[in-house]
């Protein structure tokens, strides 16, 4: 059984994270608490961010703007009994602004995802990550 309790999101270059949970009383966690878990996603958010701007740089690709939005579906049983919270799932969704290619967007979601120190830990541990990844024209 899943819970879909976090989604945090993150737009522009300074702009602040923000992070809405919808906590199960499973996870004893009331909304206004600061959760161990939601720091966590909002930890993979920002490495998110940095690490794709890094490789953008690299690949000579300048990010005008972007929006990350990160999902996770988090378990608290497990054939039938009780568990400790685990992430079920992943979601990244990405919107960048930059003078590029589609292909070239691609390639930065690729080098990201290999080199993002946070996602590489969660995909070993057999966590399902979907990556979504969308170019947005520069005005």
């Amino acid at each position: 059984m899943s819970l879909p309790i976090l989604a945090l999101h993150d737009s522009g270059h300074t702009a602040a994270s923000s992070a809405a949970t919808d906590a199960s009383p499973a996870f004893d966690i009331i909304d206004t608490d600061v959760s161990l878990l939601a720091d966590c996603m909002a930890s993979l958010l920002s490495f998110t961010q940095v690490t794709a701007e890094v490789v953008a740089r690299e690949h000579g690709v300048r990010v005008l703007d972007s929006r990350f939005d990160i999902s996770a579906a988090l378990g608290t049983v497990h054939r039938g009994q009780r568990t400790e919270p685990r992430v079920d799932s992943l979601r990244v969704r990405a919107e960048i602004v930059a003078d590029a290619s589609v292909d070239q967007i691609g390639r930065i979601r690729a080098e990201t995802e290999r080199r993002c120190p946070m996602l590489a830990v969660l995909r070993r541990n057999g966590v399902p990550v979907i990556s979504e990844w969308t170019l947005c024209p520069a005005a």
